[in-house]
Order: structure tokens, then C-alpha cells, then sequence
């Protein structure tokens, strides 16, 4: 969006876009290959996550710690 109404470049939004679109579908075919490994609770709360701005780096932290399991 900044380069299209700032620099006056609309052409970079649908190139952008179509990454964006890209990059999203690629994390939905990941997705559903974890989902052998995640539970449906971390399912759901990792598909929110993906949609909402900075949920990621919310809930990346917290699925390293369930992938690492319990600690001794």
C-alpha cells in the first residue's frame, strides 16, 4: 500500500498480493500437515494466529515450548 499512494506505484500491489496470497496458501498446506502433531486446541490456536496481525510472534514461543515437551 505504501508504494502505491507514497511512491504512486499501484502496479506493486498485485505483485505484493499475489505473494502475500501465495505465502498464506503454502502456510495453510503446512498446517494441514501439522495437524498430525498438534493438537486440535493448538490447531485452532495456531490457524487464529495466522490471520490476526503479530499473532505469530505471539504463538510461536508457545508452540516451540509444546514441540520440546514437558521439561525434567
Amino acid at each position: 500500500m505504501p508504494l502505491k499512494y507514497a511512491a504512486g506505484f499501484p502496479g506493486a500491489v498485485s505483485v505484493v498480493g499475489l505473494m502475500h496470497g501465495v505465502l498464506f496458501v503454502v502456510f495453510v498446506i503446512v498446517w494441514l500437515m501439522s495437524l498430525r502433531r498438534l493438537s486440535v486446541g493448538w490447531a485452532l490456536v495456531s490457524l487464529a494466529a495466522s490471520v490476526v496481525p503479530g499473532g505469530p510472534f505471539w504463538v510461536d514461543p508457545k508452540l516451540r515450548q509444546f514441540e520440546a515437551g514437558p521439561r525434567a
